[in-house]
């Protein structure tokens, strides 16, 4: 693409933006890259060359809004507009470091053209880190500076290649959907409180679908009898109640 234009190659980009394909085409050679240097920064040098501002804009981006004191949160690009990654066919491990996603939960990526002289083996891994805040802070000697957060080896292994996996689980959903239940001893307890709470509410006459029966040693209604037994006089005397 661009043969002849001299100020294109003058970027010396790891990728090639195809405008009219939306298309962000991997270069010949490259293996790593870099989503906020080598996409998205590369991506505003582009735009000012030429007139491709007249294509839509591959990006949406969140982050590096504060979250509490000191912190930020890391910035994502989602790809919009239809915009996708393509890389050269061969064999080759094509690693790209940052948090990028596809604005509607696809891939990002779509697949390299096929050759039928050289069959393409190529493996692609999105180094992500979603959950890893960046932190402002002042250095000795200097009026500030940038300290940015990593993962733990294990954390990194668990966040590793997260595009695939969370598709994947959008996909499970779509067909099965999630509902939230109770653990057997959890639904016990609230069945035994919803019985009990009936039965307080109808021995104390506010069931207006049951008869509340009360006589001088007892009251009833349904299957809920309470005894009255009344002893001593005066001052001393004393009433009980008893579920029979």
């Amino acid at each position: 693409m661009f043969y002849g234009w001299w100020e294109y190659w003058e970027l010396r980009h790891k990728v090639t933006f195809d405008g009219i394909n939306k298309l962000i085409l991997v270069n010949p050679g490259e293996t790593s890259l870099d989503v906020q240097v080598d996409l998205y920064s590369d991506w505003k040098e582009w735009a000012q060359t030429d007139n491709n501002l007249k294509y839509l804009a591959p990006w949406s981006i969140v982050g590096g809004e504060p979250t509490v004191a000191g912190q930020r949160l890391d910035v994502t690009y989602f790809l919009i507009n239809g915009w996708k990654i393509k890389p050269y066919g061969g064999t080759y491990d094509l690693t790209i470091d940052g948090n990028i996603f596809d604005v509607d939960g696809g891939s990002i990526k779509v697949p390299a053209d096929v050759n039928r002289f050289v069959p393409n083996n190529i493996t692609i891994n999105t180094n992500t880190s979603v959950i890893v805040r960046r932190v402002d802070t002042t250095t000795s000697g200097s009026s500030g500076g940038i300290v940015t957060a990593s993962l733990v080896d294990n954390q990194q292994e668990a966040l590793f290649n997260i595009e695939g996996k969370v598709v994947s689980i959008l996909s499970l959903l779509q067909t099965q959907p999630v509902t939230a239940s109770l653990v057997p001893s959890q639904a016990d307890i609230l069945t035994e409180l919803q019985t009990k709470m009936t039965e307080i509410w109808k021995i104390h006459g506010l069931d207006s679908g049951s008869s509340l029966l009360v006589t001088q040693t007892e009251r009833s209604v349904d299957n809920i009898v309470q005894s009255i037994t009344t002893i001593g006089s005066g001052s001393t005397q004393q009433t009980t109640l008893t579920r029979s």
